[in-house]
């Protein structure tokens, strides 16, 4: 959800096709955005997220795009207990911990083993900046172009890469927002002033909708809105393997026939026969199931049910 932005504006003055009254006290609000709108953006930044912690906004991490990166703005970042993944530009060096001459990410690379031929996750290295503060780098094939490969920064050397790439991922939610307020919200219709203050209002109303909708939606809609314990479950349901899964299925058959038996639906004396009968509709099952199944259930993995 949008929680501040600004809207920027050129510092040099043959840019500008309407310039700032002067008559505006700086000490409003109108004065104050236009302040904001010729600050450097790292700057900005930094003023940014003061203002959203101040606000009782919690955060963790500050997620920014390649033109977003340097050193100094990660480093004034963390001041504020707030750790930066970011994606880097290629041309950037780095040094490895306890070195002092710097390296291409390329070279870098070169030098490390990788995890997975087939991962998308190529590597990863813990180095140090120009200032001496260690970050993390995680090298990803391009999808695009299997030989090419993006790199991503995280401030926090202890996260996994796995957890890097996944908080990384989040920072998509910021294009959809973006996508969402031109498209179907008016903020790239509705007013062609050319006042800054008007168009400063529609981009806070284009924001205010764009907020409304995302409740009704995370509330009746987005299994996603439950946001870690959603994440959980997929992850413990992704984790029961096939073999798991039909030795439960073999579990639910066995429970099931004691069940009628306790029940006294099973004619005394052919409880026995009930368990063979289970026996044989799950063997009938298993021999029509793909070729594909069958090479993955090694005889090895086959539960003992099926094997007796």
């Amino acid at each position: 959800m949008p929680v501040a932005s600004e809207l920027m504006s050129s510092r040099k003055e043959d840019c500008i096709i309407r310039k700032h009254n002067k008559r505006i006290d700086k000490r409003s609000a109108g004065g104050k955005r236009r302040a904001n709108s010729v600050m450097r953006k790292p700057k900005l930044l930094i003023k940014l997220c003061k203002g959203i912690l101040n606000k009782g906004i919690k955060a963790e991490y500050v997620l920014m795009d390649t033109w977003f990166y340097s050193d100094s703005l990660v480093a004034s970042l963390k001041e504020l207990s707030l750790d930066s993944i970011c994606m880097i530009k290629k041309n950037l060096k780095f040094a490895f911990v306890g070195e002092t001459v710097r390296h291409n990410l390329k070279y870098i690379l070169s030098t490390l083993g990788q995890r997975n031929h087939t991962s998308d996750i190529i590597s990863t290295v813990v180095v140090q900046t120009e200032s001496g503060q260690q970050v993390k780098l995680v090298f990803i094939r391009n999808r695009n172009n299997r030989k090419e490969f993006i790199t991503l920064l995280s401030s926090n050397i202890h996260l996994s890469a796995e957890e890097i790439v996944e908080l990384y991922s989040r920072r998509w939610s910021i294009e959809c927002c973006f996508k969402a307020a031109k498209q179907y919200l008016g903020l790239n219709s509705e007013c062609f002033a050319r006042d800054y203050d008007s168009i400063c209002a529609l981009n806070r109303i284009s924001y205010i909708r764009f907020t409304v909708l995302e409740i009704i939606r995370r509330h009746e809609e987005d299994p996603r809105s439950h946001g870690q314990l959603f994440r959980d479950s997929c992850s413990a349901i992704r984790t029961i393997s096939f073999i798991e899964a039909l030795e439960t299925l073999s579990v639910c058959f066995t429970s099931l026939i004691d069940a009628l038996d306790k029940a006294g639906c099973i004619v005394k004396g052919k409880l026995q026969d009930a368990y063979k009968l289970a026996e044989e509709i799950i063997e009938k099952w298993y021999d029509s199931i793909s070729e594909f199944l069958r090479k993955l259930l090694k005889p090895s993995n086959i539960p003992e049910f099926l094997n007796n």
